[in-house]
């Protein structure tokens, strides 16, 4: 009568740990990985934590709230993010409704398209010249400039 079994519950369950961990585990090695590749960016960020902690904007143990007032720590995992993104497949989107066209290209609705993360997070056009290179700075480079990269970001979204 609509409800679940014990068995698929647990499946149920099972599947959500696991499908999740395998992208997380890529996430937070990209982020070290970049921050022990990039002193100048791990000392920026040790020092907005450190700042934070100091001024009572941080407490431990660290509430996700808090946590996401830190700019530069945000800039710093949406950068190693879009420098590493976790999953290297092709997205999928259906186009809509009348079509659509797309580098001068009609494309009739209901066609799949779509693109590799780590192709649109190396774009330079987006990204700039050094779009292959981790630098947290460029997610302050200008609102009209950070809304575009925002736009295009392609990985989990964690910053607004």
């Amino acid at each position: 009568e609509g409800k679940l079994s014990f068995t698929e519950i647990i499946a149920l369950t099972t599947t959500n740990l696991i499908a999740g961990s395998d992208s997380t585990a890529i996430a937070l090695r990209a982020i070290l990985y970049f921050l022990c590749r990039a002193p100048h960016a791990y000392s920026k960020l040790r020092k907005e934590i450190d700042d934070s902690f100091a001024s009572g904007a941080l407490s431990s143990p660290v509430k996700y709230a808090d946590a996401t007032k830190l700019e530069y720590l945000n800039a710093v995992v949406t950068e190693a993010l879009r420098a590493h993104a976790a999953t290297g497949f092709v997205l999928e989107r259906e186009v809509p409704s009348g079509g659509v066209t797309i580098a001068g290209t009609f494309i009739p609705a209901g066609t799949i398209v779509g693109i590799n993360s780590w192709v649109m997070h190396a774009n330079k056009q987006v990204y700039g010249e050094d779009a292959e290179e981790f630098r947290p700075e460029r997610w302050f480079e200008g609102e009209e400039r950070v809304k575009e990269m925002k736009r295009c970001n392609m990985a989990v979204s964690i910053i607004s």
